[in-house]
């Protein structure tokens, strides 16, 4: 019988090893020897003779050998399932930074805080669409959350009876984060997530408070205290052109401040501000820089490695956002919606006291934006790790969250090829995720 290499398969050479990888079902195998096979082409006498039986046997467990050159699918569809759970619980903050999605997209004149009895009443109707056996994470930002901490402690307190498998992060400026907060987000085991943007000098240049002070001491501070009172602490960046330009002195703070984890991230879009500057080529070649710097001192680059190790373990990303099928967010009124951004702009609203997360139209929707479903991106090196990326930027470049973003299809195509390189240099490892211990969707 005739076989064929799988119109799936990606090869990729490295150090006298090749990673045989499979985009459709994102299943691989790693051997010694250099081999160049076409996707879709018939095998070769040559070929054949060229794999060792255990070699040979492995790609057809990977799918990578088959009797078609269309080979096996991925998985069928998933129908949403609500393990996120995201709440806005301040539109307020102390600080006025540049680049705030949240504070330029914020509907003007709404600015208030989310209540301990409307943060109640919101948990109990989404727990009702939590599945018995999910892992839940419960997400704390705004705003700065802190401003508002009486409900952010109701939420830590009130999740922990919802639940009985259940995760916590904060995302805050830091600046409010003192000895006696600390210890209650180490008792609940919160991942504890500050932004720092750099340096002194250029994190103070985009992230002042309202009386246009720089806020890094303060924020430094914050940070410190959640370390030595034993949080786990992670640093979140925004990318800008003082460190693009120079990625190695970023790296090197970055690392002298010992995070658990690091995500650099590239600047959303705003609302009237659909062109943006971001130069993707630049971004891309300082995830690949942090990459290889950051795995040698042990910390977790988020913007890398939650690829990575869904790679590592075979898993196809459908979605690289939750919003899409995987969470709702809850905004300082109580409303709901998939994106905090279009929820705060009033663009995608829900009203919470009639959903349904099973059933709902734009949560049907959402959950349904995925390459997989996509003819052109079936083809990409990247099907497998994208998950058609941000569904708000899309929104503001086409009108549309089930559009996609394709200023990061080379990003995601280069992230693609890095971690075929990792695979010939390391080969697999365990893909769970050191932070919450399992990969994400």
């Amino acid at each position: 019988m005739a076989l064929f290499w799988s119109e799936g398969l990606l090869v990729r050479s490295a150090r006298g090893r090749t990673c045989f990888f499979n985009r459709l079902t994102a299943d691989y195998t790693v051997a010694d020897g250099i081999f160049t096979p076409a996707a879709g082409s018939a095998l070769t006498k040559e070929e054949e003779d060229a794999l060792s039986p255990a070699l040979f046997a492995a790609l057809e467990k990977a799918g990578l050998l088959c009797p078609s050159p269309s080979g096996p699918s991925a998985a069928p569809e998933d129908a949403p399932c609500l393990e996120h759970i995201n709440f806005l619980v301040t539109d307020g903050c102390n600080l006025g930074c540049t680049y705030c999605q949240i504070e330029k997209n914020l509907t003007a004149g709404r600015v208030q805080d989310l209540s301990v009895s409307d943060a109640k009443a919101a948990l109990d109707r989404l727990k009702a669409f939590v599945p018995e056996d999910a892992r839940v994470t419960v997400n704390l930002t705004g705003g700065e959350p802190l401003v508002n901490f009486e409900t952010v402690n109701f939420l830590l307190g009130y999740a922990s009876e919802c639940f009985g498998s259940l995760r916590f992060s904060l995302f805050t400026n830091g600046t409010l984060l003192d000895s006696r907060i600390a210890r209650i987000l180490k008792e609940y085991n919160v991942l504890t997530i500050v932004s720092l943007d750099g340096p002194e000098e250029i994190h103070d240049k985009r992230r002042r408070d309202l009386g246009g002070q720089g806020s890094y001491a303060r924020s430094l501070e914050g940070y410190r205290t959640a370390q030595a009172e034993g949080c786990s602490c992670a640093l979140s960046s925004v990318a800008c052109e003082e460190t693009l330009s120079d990625i190695d002195t970023f790296a090197d703070w970055a690392i002298s401040l010992r995070p658990l984890s690091l995500g650099y991230n590239y600047p959303h879009l705003l609302l009237g501000h659909p062109g943006g500057t971001f130069e993707v080529s630049r971004y891309t070649a300082a995830i690949l820089a942090l990459h290889r710097k950051m795995q040698g001192h042990g910390i977790y680059l988020e913007n890398y490695e939650r690829f990575r190790r869904a790679v590592a373990a075979k898993r196809v990303r459908r979605r690289e956002c939750q919003a899409c099928g995987r969470g709702i967010t809850v905004r300082a009124d109580g409303k709901f919606g998939p994106c905090k951004s279009l929820l705060v702009s009033d663009r995608i609203v829900l009203c919470p006291e009639t959903f349904d997360y099973s059933s709902d139209e734009t949560v049907q929707s959402w959950a349904a934006r995925t390459p997989l479903s996509k003819a052109e991106c079936r083809k990409c090196d990247a099907l497998a790790i994208c998950g058609g990326g941000c569904a708000y930027d899309a929104y503001i470049l086409h009108g549309d969250p089930i559009a996609f973003d394709e200023r990061l299809c080379p990003h995601f195509r280069a992230i693609m090829d890095e971690i075929l390189y990792d695979l010939c240099i390391r080969g697999g490892t365990d893909g769970g995720d050191p932070l919450f211990g399992t990969v994400g969707h």
